[in-house]
C-alpha cells in the first residue's frame, strides 16, 4: 500500500513549443506553411523500492529521463480557387504525441508517436445549399504507445507500456452538407473508407497474458470504414 511514483522534486518536466505560420495569396492560388518547434527537458521519476523492510524511509529508486531530441514538425497547404463556388485543396502535416507521464513510469526509454499526413481534397458549393466534400488521403503511423496489464506468477497486477505498432493506411473520404434558405436546418453526412492499410502490431497488442504472440492480432479502435452523421435545428436565434 506504500508504492509510489512520482516526479522528482528538483525536477520539472517542461515542453516548450513555438508556432511560426505563413500565407502567401496570388491570384486564385494560395500557399500556407507553418512549423511547430518542440523540446522537452530531462526529468527524474522517484519511486520507492518495494522490496525493502520499510518502503517510507528507504531512499527512493530514481529514473531518468532523457529527452530524445528537439522536434520540428512541419505543417503545409497548397489551395486552388478553380472558380468562385469550388476549391482544390493538396495537404501534408506531421504531429508527434510524447508519452504521457504514466507510460513513462512503465518504460523509460519510450518514443513518440508520430503521424504524416496527405490529402487531396476538392469541395464544391452547389446553388441549391448542398456542399459536396471529397477527400482522398494517405495516413503513417508509427511507434503507436499502448499501455496494457498482465498478470505475474503472485496474482499481482503488472503494467507495461511499449511502442506497439504501426498503421499505414489510404482512404477516401466523401461528405455532403445540406442548409435550408434560413440556414436553421442542417444536416451533415459523411463516410470514409480505407482502400488499402497496413497494421503491424508489435508486443502490446498481440501479447497474451501468458506471454504468448497471437499472429492474428488485429490493432483495436482501428477500423476500415466509418460513418457519421449529425442533422441540427436552430430553434431561435
Amino acid at each position: 500500500g506504500n508504492n509510489y511514483r512520482r516526479l522528482g522534486d528538483s525536477h520539472p518536466l517542461i515542453v516548450a513549443s513555438l508556432y511560426l505560420q505563413g500565407e502567401y495569396k496570388t491570384g486564385r492560388i494560395t500557399l500556407i506553411a507553418g512549423l511547430r518547434i518542440e523540446d522537452m527537458n530531462d526529468f527524474t521519476i522517484e519511486a520507492n523500492d518495494p522490496s525493502a523492510t520499510s518502503n517510507l524511509v528507504t531512499a527512493p529508486l530514481q529514473t531518468s529521463i532523457k529527452n530524445t531530441s528537439t522536434v520540428f514538425i512541419p505543417r503545409g497547404a497548397l489551395l486552388y480557387s478553380i472558380d468562385d463556388h469550388s476549391v482544390l485543396k493538396l495537404l501534408y502535416g506531421q504531429a508527434t504525441k510524447r508519452p504521457s507521464f504514466g507510460n513513462y513510469t512503465d518504460a523509460s526509454t519510450l518514443k513518440p508517436s508520430t503521424i504524416q499526413t496527405f490529402e487531396l481534397n476538392y469541395i464544391r458549393e452547389l446553388p441549391s445549399g448542398i456542399l459536396l466534400n471529397g477527400s482522398i488521403y494517405h495516413n503513417s503511423l508509427d511507434n503507436l504507445i499502448n499501455r496494457f496489464s498482465s498478470v505475474d506468477m503472485n496474482g499481482n497486477s503488472v503494467y507495461q507500456s511499449d511502442n506497439a505498432g504501426k498503421v499505414i493506411t489510404t482512404g477516401i473520404e466523401l461528405g455532403f452538407q445540406i442548409s435550408s434558405q434560413n440556414n436553421r436546418l442542417r444536416a451533415d453526412f459523411s463516410s470514409s473508407v480505407n482502400i488499402a492499410d497496413d497494421k503491424t502490431i508489435y508486443s502490446g497488442y498481440s501479447q497474451s497474458l501468458a506471454g504468448e504472440i497471437d499472429p492474428d492480432a488485429q490493432l483495436p479502435y482501428s477500423p476500415s470504414w466509418l460513418g457519421y452523421g449529425k442533422i441540427s435545428y436552430e430553434i431561435a436565434t
